[in-house]
Parts: C-alpha cells; structure tokens; sequence
C-alpha cells in the first residue's frame, strides 16, 4: 500500500512539474506576444502617412471646381456683363461646389482674409496659411499646396488662389459704379476689392476623409 502511495506522489509530483513548465512557457508567450504587439502597434503610430496620393487629389479637386465654377462665370460675364456675374457668383458659386464635394466625396471651401461673404473666413489654421503665403509672395518665394493630417484624423489640401485679371472687374481697385452698388447689396461687409493680378485672393480649404 505504502509503495503505491509513493509510485502515485511520484507521478503527481511529474505532472505538476510537467504542468508548472507548461505555465512558465505559457506565461512567457504571451508575455513576448504582448511586447511585439505593443513595438508594432508603436511602429505603426510613429510612421508617417504617404500624402503624396492627397496632394495630387487636392490639386485635382481644386482644379475642376476652379473649372466649373469659371467656365459659368467666364459665360455670364460674357453673355451679361460683370453686374450679372456679382449675382450669379451669390446665387450659383455654392450650389456648384456642393456638386463638386459631392462628386469627390470631399469638403471644399474657399477662404481669404479680404472675404467677400462671410461665410468664407478662414479659421486659425486657414488664417496662418493665408499669412505665410502673403509674406511667401511678399518674399519673391514660390508658394505650392500644403498637405497635412489634422487633429481630427482628417487630410487636409491647402492651395493658394492668386487674382487673375478677369477677377479685377469685381476685386479690383477701380470697380465700375454699377458693379459696386450691387455688391453693396449683396454684400454689404465685403472686404475683397483693391487687389492686383497676381496677389493672393485666398486659398482652397479641402478636407478628405484618410484612406
């Protein structure tokens, strides 16, 4: 009896060997799981996102809504006259954007310092780089498109729109009176007048989602 008591206590005394090295083995695989997840996961947050692909999208976006919205304008300045072009920019500029985001799944704003509506104010980060564009220029330095990822986990295009002389009629400084009484009706905190070609008008705030 006593020498099958110890065969059995033996034995026992295997298998909680056998089991206590199956722990420690255990215990120690997930322990290096664990540390590779977390050194990929930190791999993961530190690099950096290809924006190469956003810029080109940005600067397509911004190129045919700039296309649309001047194709409409160029035909009613020309057709009517820049009176008529003052009320279709109000009327008809944010219905065609909105057909634009809707086409490239994509939030478009224009925005300048000098707004003509007030809708089109820029926000702080749009406001500083509105500001280094205009010393950029000031500077004689070239000025290219800004892509970034924001806090809110969204991409965001940045293109600079500089006045061009059909823009001169309704944002220049020597406005025919016609034109600068309906602005004054139509919108009557306008800021955008006195520019020169070639100045900064504003610049395209496109906001895409990250792929």
């Amino acid at each position: 009896m006593i020498q099958i008591i110890s065969v059995s206590l033996i034995s026992l005394s295997k298998q909680l060997k056998i089991m206590k090295t199956f722990y420690i083995a255990f215990t120690l695989a997930l322990v290096l799981l664990f540390i590779s997840c977390t050194e990929t996961k930190k791999e993961t947050e530190k690099k950096p996102i290809d924006l190469s692909a956003y810029t080109e999208k940005g600067k397509t976006i911004a190129m045919n809504t700039q296309k649309l919205l001047g194709k409409n304008l160029k035909g009613t300045m020309k057709a009517e006259g820049p009176v008529a072009a003052v009320a279709f920019c109000n009327a008809k500029a944010n219905p065609l954007t909105a057909e634009m985001e809707q086409k490239f799944g994509a939030t478009i704003k224009r925005v300048s310092d000098k707004n003509r509506n007030p809708n089109n104010a820029p926000n702080e980060v749009e406001a500083k780089i509105i500001a280094d564009y205009i010393s950029s220029l000031q500077a004689g330095k070239e000025i290219k498109p800004i892509t970034q990822e924001e806090k809110d986990g969204k991409i965001h295009f940045y293109a600079p729109i500089k006045v061009k002389g059909l823009c001169l009629a309704c944002h220049g400084d020597a406005i025919a009176t016609p034109v600068d009484s309906i602005l004054k009706v139509k919108y009557p905190n306008d800021k955008a007048v006195g520019y020169k070609a070639g100045e900064l008008r504003g610049i395209w705030s496109i906001t895409m989602d990250k792929k």
